[in-house]
């Protein structure tokens, strides 16, 4: 995808006098990225199914994006890296009536990471780190 846009100007200014409105209204260096939208993104959807079975493997793909034009403390823009999931489930008709289902999400325990642009030359240092931790769940259904 095109994930550019016209960057926002270098500051506002609602009067005209060439100052800043505020500092929470100044960006820094011009980015022509499209604020939240990848370039590249992809899902890779695996399905096996029978009258009794069904088992999917899934993987979810996205490119970097901006996720901000300036960050709240240093007012640099912040960069969202690129990251995928994957992830599985399963079902089972255990009868006609009951079924088994299990999902396991982030099998690989994937993380994700941002970075700030510290200049104009698109230098970039890590900012942050989460892991969503691999998440399992298992349920029954039951119909009457």
């Amino acid at each position: 995808m095109d994930a550019s846009a016209t960057p926002p100007p270098q500051f506002l200014d609602a009067n005209d006098d060439g100052i800043p409105d505020s500092a929470e209204t100044t960006f820094r260096f011009g980015l022509d990225n499209l604020l939240g939208q990848s370039e590249h993104t992809g899902n890779l959807i695996g399905i096996y199914q029978d009258d009794k079975l069904e088992v999917r493997l899934i993987y979810n793909y996205r490119s970097e994006y901006l996720n901000s034009y300036r960050d709240f403390v240093t007012g640099n823009p912040v960069f969202q890296k690129d990251t995928g999931f994957f992830d599985a489930s399963i079902r089972y008709n255990v009868t006609d009536n009951l079924t088994a289902n299990f999902l396991i999400a982030n099998i690989t325990d994937e993380k994700n990471k941002s970075e700030t642009q510290i200049d104009a030359a698109g230098t970039r240092y890590q900012r942050s780190s989460f892991l969503n931790d691999r998440r399992l769940q298992f349920g029954l259904s039951y119909k009457f």
